[in-house]
Order: C-alpha cells, then sequence, then structure tokens
C-alpha cells in the first residue's frame, strides 16, 4: 500500500509541477493552469526523452524530472512577460469551489471500482496489449531510453546483445505515458505492473475529472450549477473510461482521451483570442504544445480534439464575428471557410501514407443497423448494457439545449460522434475508413467518444431537472440553504441511480447494471483464477531468475503459455515477448531458426550459430504438458500457436540432448542450453 501510494504521489507530481509552471505562462487562473498542466508536462517529457536519446545520453529517471522542472520554472520566470488581459482565460470568472466535487467524485469512484477490484497492486490486465504496455515501461525503467522514436520491449544493451527477435531494435511509438509511469518504475523501483495501477488511478481518478471540470467551465460559461452538474456525469459513462480497462487494454489511448476536454479548452480559447484580436505567438506556442502533447500519447486525440470542438469553434467564431460588426453573410462565409479547410486537411491526412496503416485496419462491422441504434440511443455501446438513466440525462440535456437555444453546439458534437458509431459498427467500406480510420476503425475508440461528446449535455440534463424539482418546491426552498439541500439532495440521487441503482431501487432490478458490469470485468481481468501467466508461474520464473547465472544471456520461451509477461512482470530476460510479429519480414532468421528447430541444437550447427548470435543461454517452458493437459493454462488458439510457431521449443523435453534441467516444478521447466 505504502509503495502504491507513493507511486499515485509522484505521478502526480511528475505531471502537474513542470506542467503547471508553464500553464501560468499562458494563463493567468492557477486553477486553470493546475487542470491544463497534464498537457505541457508530456509535451516536455516526450521532447527531453527524444533529447537526451539523441544526444546518446542514457538518461536517469532523476534527470529527466529534474531538467524538465528546471526548465519549467524558467518559463514561469518569464511569466511575467506574458500579464495582463492578452494572456488567455475563462471568459467569466472561475469558482475554484466547483473543482472540488470533481476531485471528490473521481477518488472516489475510481477507488471503489478500479482499485477495488485490483488483486494486488501489482496484478495486471492478462490481455494482449498489456504485454506490450508492461515490457515496454519495464524496458524504459531498466534501460534509461525514455525517448518515444525509439520505443520497444528490449533496452537497448539487450537488443544490441542479440536477444531481441526482431532486426527493427526500436521504432516510433506514442508512448509519453509510457514514459511517464517508467519514472514512477524507475524512481520507486516499483514494478511495471504497480506503476502502470498507480498511473490509471492519477488518469483516471484525477487528470480526466480536471480536464472535464476545465472544459465545461468553458462551455457553461461558469454557470455554477451546470458545473457542480458535470461533477456526477464525468465518470458515468462505460464507454470512457471504464471500457478502455477491459478491452486491449487501450491504457495510452486512455491517457490522451483524459486529456482531450483540456485540449477541447485550448482549441475554443485559441479560436476566441483570433477573433477578438488577431493571432499572437503565445496562442500559436499554446496550440503548439497541446499537438506536441496529444500526438505523443496517441495521434487520434488530436482529431478527437477536432471532431468535439469544431461545431463549438464554428459557433464561437460566428459569435464573436457578430460582435465586432461583421455582416452575417460574411459569418456564415468565414465559417464554413474554415470548416472546409478542416475537412480538406482530413482528407489528406487519411490518403496520407503514415496513416494507412491505422485507416485501413480490419475491423471487422458487429452489429446490424437496428442494433447499432440501440446501442447508441440507450448508450450500451459495446459493453451491451443499456444506461438508461444517463441515456435519459443525455436526451434531456438536448432538449434543453434546443429549446433554451444555449450550447446547441454540443448537440452538433454528439450527433457526428453518433453517426460516427452508428458507420463504425455497421459497415467495413470506404466510408468507414475515411470517417473512423483515424481511430484504427475500432468501435471501442469511436464509443469513447460519444461518451466525451455526451458528458456535457448530461451534465445540462441533470440540471435541467434540479431546476424542474426546484420549480415543483417554489415554495419550500425558494432561497436560501433549502435550495441548496434540495439541489444536494437531487446529486446524491442522481450519483446512486447512475452508478449503484440497486441501493436506490432494491436487489428486485431485474437486469445487470452498467457498473456492475464494469466492475465485474475488471474484477475477472484481475483475478488469479483467470491468469495465463498464473501465480505459481510467476512464482517459478522469480525462482528460476535466482538460478540463472548473470551473464546477460537470454531465455528462449514461448510467449503463449504466459511468459509474455515475464520481462514486464518480473525482469526475466525473454526472448519472445509479444503475442504477435512472428515470421514477418522483420524477424531474424536466427530467430526463426531458434522457434522452429532449438531442439535439434545438438546436431545442427545452424542452430548453435543462431543461439550465440542471439545470445541465448537458457529455455522457459511453463506448459510444458501443451494443448489439453491438466495443469496447462494455455487456451486453444493459443496453444496451437505454441505448436506450430514454436515447435522448436515445444518440443524440448527433459530427454532432448542439449539442453540441462535446472529448475522442474510440475509442468514447468527451466533448462541451461548446454552448447
Amino acid at each position: 500500500m505504502a509503495v502504491f501510494s507513493l507511486a499515485v504521489l509522484f505521478i502526480t507530481i511528475v505531471l502537474y509541477l513542470p506542467g503547471f509552471l508553464i500553464a501560468r505562462f499562458f494563463y493567468r487562473d492557477n486553477m486553470v493552469a493546475i487542470a491544463v498542466a497534464p498537457l505541457p508536462s508530456f509535451a516536455l517529457y516526450a521532447i527531453l526523452g527524444i533529447f537526451f536519446n539523441c544526444i546518446g545520453l542514457g538518461a536517469k529517471w532523476w534527470m529527466l524530472v529534474i531538467a524538465a522542472t528546471v526548465i519549467s520554472a524558467v518559463i514561469y520566470h518569464f511569466r511575467n512577460a506574458a500579464a495582463g488581459p492578452k494572456r488567455m482565460s475563462i471568459a467569466s470568472g472561475i469558482d475554484w469551489k466547483t473543482v472540488v466535487p470533481y476531485v471528490v467524485f473521481g477518488v472516489v469512484i475510481t477507488g471503489f471500482f478500479f482499485v477495488g477490484s485490483l488483486n494486488g497492486f501489482s496484478s495486471f490486465a492478462q490481455l494482449f496489449d498489456n504485454a506490450s504496455h508492461l515490457n515496454g515501461i519495464k524496458a524504459m525503467a531498466d534501460g534509461g531510453n525514455y525517448s518515444i522514436l525509439s520505443f520497444g520491449s528490449f533496452t537497448l544493451e539487450d537488443s544490441r546483445s542479440g536477444i531481441s527477435p526482431s532486426g527493427e531494435l526500436t521504432h516510433f511509438y506514442p508512448a509519453a505515458w509510457h514514459l511517464v509511469t517508467a519514472l514512477a518504475c524507475a524512481a520507486l523501483g516499483a514494478s511495471a505492473a504497480l506503476a502502470e495501477n498507480a498511473s490509471i488511478v492519477v488518469m483516471v481518478g484525477l487528470v480526466f475529472p480536471l480536464s472535464m471540470w476545465l472544459l465545461l467551465t468553458k462551455v457553461f460559461d461558469g454557470n455554477r450549477r451546470l458545473i457542480v452538474c458535470g461533477s456526477v456525469c464525468t465518470l458515468a459513462f462505460s464507454a470512457f473510461p471504464w471500457y478502455f480497462l477491459v478491452f486491449g487494454p487501450l491504457y495510452s489511448n486512455l491517457a490522451a482521451f483524459v486529456v482531450v476536454p483540456a485540449g477541447v479548452f485550448v482549441t475554443i480559447s485559441f479560436i476566441e483570442s483570433c477573433c477578438s484580436g488577431g493571432i499572437r505567438v503565445r496562442d500559436l506556442l499554446v496550440v503548439l504544445v497541446m499537438g506536441v502533447a496529444l500526438a505523443s500519447l496517441q495521434p487520434n486525440a488530436v482529431f478527437s480534439v477536432a471532431v468535439l470542438s469544431a461545431p463549438i469553434c464554428a459557433g464561437t467564431m460566428v459569435k464573436l464575428l457578430a460582435e465586432r460588426g461583421v455582416s452575417a453573410k460574411k459569418r456564415k462565409s468565414i465559417a464554413a471557410a474554415a470548416i472546409g479547410a478542416v475537412l480538406i486537411a482530413w482528407v489528406l491526412l487519411w490518403m496520407a501514407p503514415p496513416f494507412s496503416s491505422m485507416v485501413s485496419y480490419p475491423w471487422p462491422a458487429t452489429a446490424e443497423e437496428g442494433q447499432a441504434f440501440f446501442d447508441v440511443a440507450t448508450l450500451a455501446m459495446m459493453s451491451g448494457v443499456p444506461q438508461w438513466v444517463l441515456g435519459m440525462l443525455v436526451l434531456s440535456g438536448a432538449i434543453w439545449a434546443f429549446v433554451k437555444k444555449r450550447n446547441r453546439a454540443l448537440i452538433v458534437s454528439y450527433g457526428i460522434c453518433a453517426v460516427m458509431f452508428f458507420i463504425c459498427v455497421v459497415s467495413d467500406g470506404t466510408l468507414r475508413s475515411l470517417i473512423d480510420g483515424f481511430w484504427y476503425n475500432d468501435a471501442y475508440r469511436i464509443a469513447a467518444l460519444v461518451a466525451l461528446a455526451g458528458i456535457p449535455l448530461a451534465s445540462m440534463g441533470l440540471c435541467a431537472i434540479c431546476d424542474l424539482v426546484d420549480g415543483l418546491l417554489h415554495g419550500l426552498c425558494e432561497k436560501g440553504p433549502g435550495k441548496r439541500i434540495v439541489f444536494a439532495a437531487a446529486m446524491g440521487l442522481a450519483f446512486m441511480l447512475l452508478y449503484f441503482p440497486r441501493g436506490i431501487i432494491g436487489h428486485e432490478l431485474g437486469w445487470y447494471t452498467p457498473f456492475e458490469d464494469v466492475r465485474g470485468r475488471l474484477c475477472w481481468l484481475s483475478s488469479s483464477d483467470t491468469r495465463r501467466y498464473a501465480v505459481d508461474e510467476e512464482e517459478f520464473v522469480c525462482r528460476a531468475m535466482e538460478l540463472i547465472d548473470d551473464d546477460g544471456k537470454g531465455i528462449a520461451n514461448i510467449p503463449y503459455d504466459g511468459s509474455v509477461f515475464a520481462y514486464g512482470a518480473n525482469g526475466a530476460k525473454t526472448v519472445y515477448r509479444s503475442y504477435f510479429g512472428y515470421g514477418g519480414s522483420d524477424e531474424k532468421s536466427e530467430s526463426v531458426l531458434l522457434r522452429t528447430s532449438l531442439s535439434d541444437i545438438a546436431h545442427n550447427d545452424d542452430v548453435k550459430e543462431a543461439v550465440r548470435l542471439m545470445n541465448v543461454g537458457y529455455v522457459l517452458k511453463l506448459d510444458s504438458g501443451g494443448l489439453g493437459a491438466e495443469e496447462s493454462t494455455l487456451d486453444d488458439d493459443q496453444a496451437v500457436y505454441a505448436e506450430s510457431e514454436f515447435q522448436g521449443i515445444n518440443s524440448i523435453n527433459d530427454d532432448t540432448p542439449g539442453f540441462d534441467l535446472v529448475l522442474s516444478e510440475g509442468d514447468m521447466r527451466l533448462y541451461r542450453i548446454a552448447f
């Protein structure tokens, strides 16, 4: 508990301290600077990681933290040069009291649903994507290479020694989240899994609520009741952030999306500044910082900001130009030209080679038209569990905005995202690629966009209901404490109905509630009964590492038996640290020999040479019984791959010449290669 708490505190400090100092250069208000702080922090750490790698310096964690702090302090020192009305801020005053419920609800809800579901602070979701996450975090922390331009599952030292199966040692990956998490891993000597969980707590419980608070404060012009209503709705959508934790898991995209609301705030502020007094260097700088941060987290976050902010910015542009006396015809022409420019840029980027593999990612269609419409209307999305109460709040908010003629642009943003989701799940052609391709044609990520667009509408819907209750009880709570008590009671009731409906309706509720689904999935992922890398296998790996000579030799393994997590979770120098990529053009010929023919080492000189070149000295098998064995944790699909792609390792047993048995327990084996 102590190390986990320290990791949460450490990540919070490294994310908010340098970012706050930089943000104060752009924004007068301290709370605004705090809420937007993760954006400049992510950007700065990404740039520093690249810089240290380019100069050939293996950076220690403290070098990055100190460099970031010093640079941000220097920028903060020059904040007075940006003093005065030209520095961007929210149009109406900031009420810091409105941020309190966001932090409280964020901490409580994240603590109950995420932390409460963990089977120990170092437990982790044993899903495909998490192998890359954990191994990448561990490699960053071990090797001191924090560059997102050379990200990989191996340290440079291990790769250069030959252990990596790929000829391409490292590659670009939007790994700013991995970088920050690796800093905590290295600084505290914590496991990558513990640092990962601590980072998720910060992202979901603090960064996202503050980011959404900032956006809602902007779009609601400081209206306290509307803003406070948003605190209940921010984490209420199962599509985001919760389903990013149970599918994939999409942790890096989670980190990108939690700052998207802050990115929308920056974009709206930029448009306001441009329409009010022309483009200034400072305005361009803050947009550049946002762009670097989002691109280093996940490029689709840039497109997410564009989708969510475009209708709001168009409306803002028309309004501000009207205040400057620009004719209606010219205002519409300018807005249309701006939207046209965005659409042209969208198509050009869609056609650009760097995005080709992304926009053509082959996710199949998953629903018929009727089911897709139902999923959007009820917010069931990809979970299949309708969110009836939340859906009614979103609908109420849309009606309220339309009737009151306020924030109608939010309805347009939501409508665009809903159409994107509909197209994503019912089709798989060129149209879907053009509209949804920047999100890998992935319905889970598009569903998250619907959630982000729906939060402001749900907040307005909740506020409208509170206003209705106020009207009905006008004689009892016309003013003073009575009015506040009724509002607080309505908020409490909404909280229970959204997150814990059985506490209000009772256990006779006839359906599985959304957050029962979320918590059940999180508990299942963390359960020791469902692990591919089982508890006894992890303990075996730890004992095996004590018996392995400290000579830097790699360990040949079959990733599908759970050992894909052995490096990220325990630091074992395994060769195969991914579920996929074998047999491709990037794989070294020595690796192919290792996978397919290692058992022939006693009489095959080519295999001996491959073992030497790849610096392999051991073989680890965690499911030596193979498919169908009583103790095996292999599922059928993975066992097929183990038998076909790794037959050279899979066929090794205690009698295979050239291998000395070092450790044995049940169906687990560690062999030393005798050649």
